[in-house]
């Protein structure tokens, strides 16, 4: 009887976990940071939608963030996905810091990111490429929209 309520309580911390990495390049491709280039993802379409939303929410930000699989409460959302080239990055870039990792899973209250195209402000000048997502409601089965 113990190793089947040890079952129950494996299966039920993995439910419960966080998204892993695999979980969002479902949705947003490869976002793994690689030598030499860092991602972020973020929506600009909290909470109600495009075109009605006005915040951000970070879903990634670089090195040593979590990444969060979309969920849409309802609309469409755009994922921006941003890709920059470390070597490029101006010192104070919070993603060769380290600072930005605390981003991951924030509103995005203080206009860090260019919601017009999901740019980290502060390295927009190693910003080496933006792809667009999309994804709608049910935030636990988000579909393409």
């Amino acid at each position: 009887m113990r190793s089947a309520h040890v079952g129950t309580l494996i299966i039920a911390a993995l439910l419960a976990a966080p998204a892993s990495t695999s979980q969002c390049e479902d949705y947003f491709g490869d976002i793994e940071d690689q030598d030499g280039t860092v991602t972020t993802v973020v929506d600009p379409d909290v909470t109600e939608g495009w075109p009605f939303a006005r915040l951000t929410f970070v879903h990634h930000s670089g090195p040593g963030s979590a990444c969060l699989s979309p969920a849409p409460p309802k609309g469409c959302h755009r994922y921006y996905v941003a890709t920059y080239t470390t070597s490029e990055c101006p010192s104070t870039c919070p993603l060769i810091t380290g600072t930005a990792a605390n981003f991951t899973g924030k509103r995005d209250l203080d206009g860090r990111f260019d919601r017009a195209n999901g740019i980290l402000s502060a390295c927009a000048e190693c910003a080496a490429s933006v792809s667009l997502v999309c994804w709608r409601a049910q935030a636990k089965d988000p579909q393409r929209c």
